[in-house]
């Protein structure tokens, strides 16, 4: 009896294994899908997060502005001047922020390289010529006949040249077309620069033809430096919102109704300002792209004029999108 017992026990004994070997592979899998399930409804709640987020991104509060690509040349050009020849707008309007302009150290970012007196661009300027594209009422030839021999200007709008022949009867004063430098002479000039100003043509095909002409006015070797906004995500500038998802935050920027680079907003209904180009890190390529079609020595440099909109000598600037000034440099070949 006890060896038939013996015998059950030893036939039997492998099976008991394989069911305990079973067992618990069974939990083991069972633990691995309690594991995988929670794992699903993580991602499920993720996603749902990630969801709602999307769909307040795509929501009213943060849809891109439309713009208006209709229009030709000719009637932004029309619109432009229409602006500035309003004489219910004062001139100290158009420049904007007067006082406050008045207040900003200008030369050291027109005339030395990278704002820094060490590097100045010429050797000297007393027998230099300049022109100040879109002068406007003649707010900077003022100030930089103090550093050369003669200063001219040109500028859209008839009545802003009024006041200027007042202003700096000195200069000599040309009316543009809106797409080129007017009646300027060729190679006469050493030195061309802007202020705050061909930020406000909206079209890249104006500017382009502006640049060229720009070549033509300047003397062998002459230089140009042009002033313009800069902000470096743009056209996303705007901060509207900011979450929390997974412990990062994410910041949400709005898209600012401005040209891009390479634009050409014939269809904008306004301007100085109100739908300007702006210039961001991405287009900096694009930027020295166009400028060396005609000048060599392609530099830029920056003002970071963000820190002093609150307060420059007491004096305040309104909200705006740009965190710096670019300052665009170029060479005429000899």
């Amino acid at each position: 009896m006890k060896k038939f017992f013996t015998n059950i026990f030893y036939n039997i004994l492998p099976s008991f294994r394989i069911a305990i070997q079973n067992r618990d592979a069974l939990a083991f899998e069972i633990q691995q899908i309690s594991e995988l399930k929670t794992q699903l409804l993580e991602m499920k709640e993720q996603l749902e997060r990630y969801d709602s987020l999307y769909q307040n991104i795509l929501g009213d509060s943060y849809q891109s502005p439309e713009k208006e690509n209709t229009g030709t040349e000719q009637a932004y050009i029309q619109m432009q001047k229409s602006h500035y020849d309003n004489k219910n707008i004062p001139s100290a309007d158009i420049v904007g922020q007067y006082q406050w302009h008045e207040n900003f150290p200008y030369e050291t970012f027109l005339l030395y390289e990278y704002g820094d007196v060490r590097y100045p661009i010429f050797e000297s300027t007393e027998d230099k010529k300049a022109l100040d594209f879109a002068c406007g009422p003649g707010r900077m030839i003022k100030r930089m006949q103090k550093w050369f021999k003669e200063v001219d200007g040109c500028d859209i709008a008839e009545r802003l040249l009024e006041e200027a022949r007042c202003y700096v009867p000195e200069a000599n004063l040309y009316k543009t077309n809106g797409n080129d430098l007017g009646d300027v002479p060729q190679e006469h000039y050493d030195y061309i620069y802007c202020t705050i100003s061909m930020q406000h043509i909206a079209s890249h095909n104006i500017r382009m033809k502006i640049l060229e002409q720009m070549e033509c006015a300047l003397k062998p070797g002459g230089k140009i430096v042009l002033q313009m906004a800069y902000h470096p995500d743009f056209p996303y500038v705007w901060e509207i919102a900011r979450h929390v998802v997974d412990n990062r935050e994410l910041i949400v920027r709005g898209r600012l109704n401005q040209a891009m680079w390479m634009d050409d907003d014939f269809g904008a209904k306004e301007t100085n300002g109100a739908h300007d180009v702006g210039i961001g890190k991405q287009d900096i390529r694009l930027v020295k792209s166009d400028i060396e079609r005609y000048f060599k020595n392609f530099k830029y440099w920056f003002a970071n004029v963000d820190d002093y909109y609150e307060n420059l000598k007491g004096e305040r600037h309104g909200s705006y999108w740009a965190r710096s000034w670019i300052f665009i440099y170029g060479e005429k070949e000899m």
